[in-house]
């Protein structure tokens, strides 16, 4: 019997194949979804793009499962049926396969809209979460409340429970993660009409947050499965929490688990903090990915050592000036211009609020003038900046005409590397259908 995972993966890949083809299925029970939401003006619901229910590897075993509320913004030029991203689904051959390579990461897509600041913003609240600042993007599943595109949310989203239950639950229960993160305030009402037990509450309502947010919330569900979903939102903002939000959301989530567990009789420290994992399976788009990556990772690799970034700014923020502890790891490495790369000329100390909260993919000049209105203490602030980025010049990812050959017989290579899998299969195939 096909496990819940691969039963909705398997349901969506033979409707967008059907959307791809020229069609527009809705099969029960997509019509009560697609009706469960009535957005107007930039919140109106487009069929023009093909649904997207879910990002990353819904057959494999991910390390974080994210909640999200719905795809947003439709770019026709990459989920429209004659899209980047429609002709990529055709070649991998399926919408599974397409979704576990993080194309909203790629190099496709950030070539013309720039970075993903919901896709970045999502895999770095899982590395920080997990305390794991190399978690691949493949480890990461993303499920929708309402898989079809909007540019807004303007309405409320209420799918019927019997739907998420089929679609997110359940899956969710195949897989070994202890806890589910959910971001909006829509998951509520999902939450609520399954009755899930509530077993924690903070922010608004609940136990505080310490967050200088003042409409940060969260509160927690518990699963039949025994998981555990977080929901945490704030006003006008539906996705993870910044950097120091999260890491008060995770001590507070950790210690209301260890309570509960102390109640019941049981030893939080004889228990692991998360489930047993399985041995994980990787795709052949994956290892491509990963390969990739890897060739990315040796012309852009940063910097080993950022003693002097400490130093220059005096364990301060560049941007606001609040102190940091190193010890504490309050501090965070801050890409000055966020398309910039990893090199040390482009990275500042910066704290988790103007990091995670306020700067996200802002350049570092409009920032800081928007942070610091007093002309003279921007001017110091400014000039520390230019200084230390005039000390460390960017070095370009190419650097010379040999190694842009090399890593174009990278490429290729890797390419040959996918063939040949595709030829293994088909052998394999071939061996394991004889008489």
């Amino acid at each position: 019997m096909a496990s819940a995972q691969g039963r909705i993966a398997d349901f969506w890949d033979e409707l967008t194949a059907a959307w791809l083809a020229g069609e527009d299925p809705l099969p029960d029970p997509l019509p009560r979804w697609y009706a469960s939401y009535e957005g107007r003006g930039d919140g109106q619901v487009t069929r023009d793009a093909f649904a997207e229910p879910y990002g990353g590897d819904l057959r494999g075993i991910p390390r974080m499962v994210i909640l999200g509320l719905n795809p947003g913004r439709a770019c026709l030029d990459f989920q429209g049926r004659n899209g980047i991203f429609a002709h990529e689904i055709r070649e991998r051959g399926s919408y599974s396969a397409w979704a576990a390579t993080s194309p909203y990461l790629g190099e496709e897509w950030s070539r013309v809209n720039g970075r993903n600041r919901y896709a970045w913003s999502r895999l770095r609240f899982a590395r920080e979460w997990l305390h794991d600042d190399e978690l691949a993007a493949d480890q990461l599943l993303t499920l929708e409340l309402y898989p079809w595109h909007s540019t807004r949310v303007t309405a409320p989203i209420t799918p019927p429970a019997d739907i998420i239950e089929t679609f997110v639950w359940q899956p969710l229960a195949d897989i070994p993660v202890e806890f589910v993160f959910a971001f909006g305030k829509p998951w509520l009402g999902a939450c609520d009409a399954l009755g899930l037990p509530e077993v924690g509450r903070w922010g608004r309502g609940g136990v505080d947050l310490g967050s200088p947010v003042a409409s940060r919330a969260a509160v927690a569900f518990t699963l039949p499965s025994g998981q555990w979903v977080v929901v945490s939102w704030q006003s006008g903002y539906a996705g993870p929490p910044g950097s120091e939000d999260a890491l008060r959301l995770r001590e507070r989530v950790l210690q209301a688990r260890d309570d509960m567990r102390r109640d019941s009789g049981l030893d939080p420290q004889r228990l692991s903090a998360r489930p047993r994992r399985q041995r994980r399976k990787y795709t052949v788009s994956q290892a491509k990915n990963r390969m990739h990556r890897t060739v990315e990772e040796i012309l852009d690799p940063g910097p080993r050592n950022i003693d002097a970034l400490w130093e220059h700014f005096d364990a301060q923020c560049a941007y606001c000036g609040k102190g940091l502890s190193r010890d504490r790891r309050e501090g965070h490495v801050d890409h000055a211009d966020p398309d910039a790369g990893n090199d040390l000329g482009n990275l500042v100390l910066a704290c988790g609020s103007c990091n995670g909260d306020e700067k996200r993919e802002e350049s570092w000049h409009g920032f800081l003038r928007r942070k610091t209105p007093d002309d003279a203490l921007f001017a110091e602030r400014e000039g520390r900046i230019r200084t230390w980025l005039d000390q460390h010049p960017r070095k370009s990812a190419e650097g010379s005409p040999e190694i842009a050959h090399v890593r174009e017989e990278l490429g290729g290579l890797i390419e040959q590397f996918a063939v040949k899998c595709a030829e293994l299969k088909k052998l394999v195939s071939q061996r394991d259908s004889a008489p």
